[in-house]
């Protein structure tokens, strides 16, 4: 993952923080419980294209992984902090926006900007999935969080 991290400008990255940046701040619980319920069906072609791509099936079991958090959230079979669920809500509404910084449309390369932004995510709150997994006996080193 990190090699496809690399393949993005500074600018980009720049660019892509700062949008993301904005998107944590505006989120509301409203928006969280509508992504638990549309996530699933529109990630389902990405999901079932890459599981087992070489790069970017690390992506799609991450975006599954804080899919799995959010539902469990919503349903209350989870507590988790609001900056992590904001964080979680951000990242996986901008991997099913149709609106990228580079186009999904185009293979694998498409998905690096999605990547990146699963990426800080992971990164921001690696504690709080770390303790999720735990809980729910998930192994942390399928989801590259060891």
């Amino acid at each position: 993952m990190k090699k496809q991290e690399e393949k993005l400008s500074e600018t980009q990255k720049s660019k892509i923080k700062q949008h993301f940046e904005k998107m944590r701040e505006k989120i509301k619980k409203e928006d969280v419980i509508k992504l638990a319920k549309d996530f699933d069906s529109k990630f389902q072609k990405v999901r079932d294209k890459y599981r087992d791509h070489p790069t970017v099936g690390t992506f799609v079991k991450q975006c599954e992984l804080l899919y799995q958090v959010i539902k469990d959230w919503v349903n209350g079979q989870y507590e988790i902090p609001w900056f992590a669920v904001a964080a979680i809500a951000t990242s996986l509404l901008y991997v099913i926006s149709p609106i990228d910084f580079i186009p999904d449309f185009i293979p694998v390369i498409g998905y690096l900007d999605d990547i990146f932004v699963v990426m800080m995510c992971i990164k921001l709150i690696q504690t709080e999935l770390k303790k999720y997994c735990d809980v729910k006996g998930l192994d942390k080193a399928h989801y590259k969080l060891d």
